[in-house]
Order: C-alpha cells, then structure tokens, then sequence
C-alpha cells in the first residue's frame, strides 16, 4: 500500500530515510551493492528497474564510503591514543 512510508524492497530508499543504506551494517550494504551490479551486468532489467536499481547502488555506495571512513577515522584515533615503541618497532 502506498503512503506506508516504506518503499517496497525492490525500490530504492532514499538516502538518510530508513532503508536507505545508512543503518545497514557495512556488510549487508555491500552485499546488497553486489547483488546490484550483478543484476546490471547481466542485462536482463529494462531500462526504469535497471534505473532504480543503478539509484538504490549509488546510495549505498555512498553509504559503504561514509562507514569506511569513520572506520578508517577511529583506527587513525586509535593508533594514536595507544601508540607505542612496540608498535613501531
């Protein structure tokens, strides 16, 4: 039904609503992201799914970046706080 506020699962989310990308775990983002390009690559899709689907891959790319750099940010953090002669020896 629409105006749930839920695109059905074939449908991209938009990015920053729920099921846009952002709160799912890194891996089932990129799962999800490999699925995708599977499906494009294969050209089975017409042009609107393909479409959709391209939209939906481009959301959670971005979302895939955005926690790979916290990730990247906190080990920098990390490295820091706990640096020692071990470490770099």
């Amino acid at each position: 039904p629409s105006g749930s506020g839920n695109p059905p699962p074939n449908e991209p989310a938009p990015a920053g609503e729920p099921g846009g990308g952002e709160d799912l775990p890194f891996e089932e983002a990129l799962s999800e992201l490999e699925a995708i390009v599977h499906d494009l690559e294969e050209g089975k899709l017409g042009l609107e799914e393909a479409m959709e689907r391209f939209e939906r891959g481009l959301t959670l790319v971005t979302a895939c970046r955005g926690k790979l750099e916290q990730a990247e940010l906190k080990v920098a953090e990390l490295l820091e706080d706990g640096e020692t002669a071990e470490i770099e020896g």
